[in-house]
């Protein structure tokens, strides 16, 4: 961990506290027998949570075909996997409720979509989507940080990475900073107990090894994701992914179409979070 990075985490005040839902549900990523029942009686004592975890599992993505009214029917009828992910992006909207001039909405409707869309590109692939979940809604939390750190200097530098690679972002990062949001993430991750597997997602996304399938998968979510909220082609949004990861992957222009419908769900889906 590098000095700069040290200093964030030094300031004890900048680093946000966790909701203990948000805590047991992470404790359940690393826990095959997770005691269905008591994860649901836990989330059924937060109000808040609760409340949007209803609303978000009688939503039209999930499709359900009649009212979801408790926690406990909420898990049943959507499944642990997809519970536990709406537990964990509502618990982790509302760890940060306002960061005064940062666009809070802008920034969880994008990684949500990262997070729906790194469930979907895993859904063929033989990867823990609960952890390509988690690693999409995290993957860019550094940037947070920093912000909420340096406000000043992350305002110039979202400035000058707007059309960029992950790759690029981090080399303006680390020249303007000695650091960058890569690297905050991971150590933010390692802090809040998450399983190693994710922080190394989250520290490494941006140029993931060949053999490092969920990192390209969070990058190829990362790139496809950008390419729909801006309305980019398909047939772009395909050029723009590196060849080997779309290789690896199985993500193609044929891919991208049959599921364009999916598409739409997950962009109103990542904006019922907020």
């Amino acid at each position: 961990m590098s000095p700069a990075v040290e200093d964030i985490f030094a300031r004890a005040e900048h680093l946000p506290e966790i909701p203990h839902v948000m805590q047991e549900v992470i404790a359940s990523l690393r826990n095959e027998d997770v005691a269905i029942a008591e994860l649901a009686a836990i989330v059924g004592n937060d109000q808040v949570i609760s409340a949007k975890v209803l609303r978000l599992a009688n939503s039209s993505y999930y499709g359900i075909g009649r009212k979801v009214g408790s926690i406990r029917d909420a898990v049943t009828l959507i499944g642990l996997n997809a519970f536990r992910n709406l537990v964990l992006a509502s618990s982790l909207v509302s760890v940060f409720t306002k960061v005064e001039g940062f666009d809070l909405p802008s920034f969880w409707r994008h990684n949500m979509l990262v997070a729906n869309l790194a469930d979907v590109i895993g859904r063929d692939l033989r990867l823990s989507r609960d952890t390509l979940f988690s690693a999409g809604l995290m993957h860019s939390i550094g940037q947070l940080l920093i912000y909420i750190s340096f406000p000043e200097s992350a305002k110039s530098i979202i400035e000058a990475c707007k059309g960029i690679s992950p790759r690029e972002q981090r080399a303006i990062e680390q020249n303007q900073l000695g650091m960058d949001h890569f690297e905050v993430g991971m150590e933010l991750a390692k802090r809040w107990n998450f399983p190693e597997s994710l922080q190394s997602i989250i520290g490494h996304y941006d140029a993931p090894a060949d053999d490092d399938l969920p990192a390209q998968v969070i990058l190829a979510a990362v790139i496809i994701a950008k390419g729909i909220q801006s309305g980019t082609m398909l047939m772009e949004i395909t050029a723009q992914l590196p060849p080997d990861i779309a290789s690896h992957l199985h993500l193609d222009e044929d891919w991208l179409e049959e599921e364009g419908e999916v598409f739409d769900l997950l962009l109103d889906e990542s904006a019922s979070h907020l």
